[in-house]
């Protein structure tokens, strides 16, 4: 390919990509954005559960873990 079609091509492409680009961000802001009222108590929702259940298995696991060394070495460390 010639150098200036290449240059004509390259400069399309991007001025099409950043169109395409910048449009689709805007609907999907503007979807979010009405989404966002019947949304935020599901999201608010699954994101305490996704807290407290890390946080279970935190304390599970650790508790595991303790055990697991007790056995191995019974008894205080000093």
């Amino acid at each position: 390919m010639r150098w200036p079609d290449f240059m004509l091509a390259n400069a399309l492409g991007g001025v099409v990509w950043a169109g395409v680009f910048a449009l689709g961000g805007y609907t999907l802001g503007t979807i979010i954005f009405r989404l966002e009222g019947m949304l935020a108590p599901v999201v608010f929702v699954a994101a305490c559960a996704v807290f407290f259940g890390c946080g279970y298995l935190f304390v599970k696991i650790e508790d595991d873990l303790q055990e697991k060394a007790e056995r191995a070495l019974p008894g205080p460390l000093r």
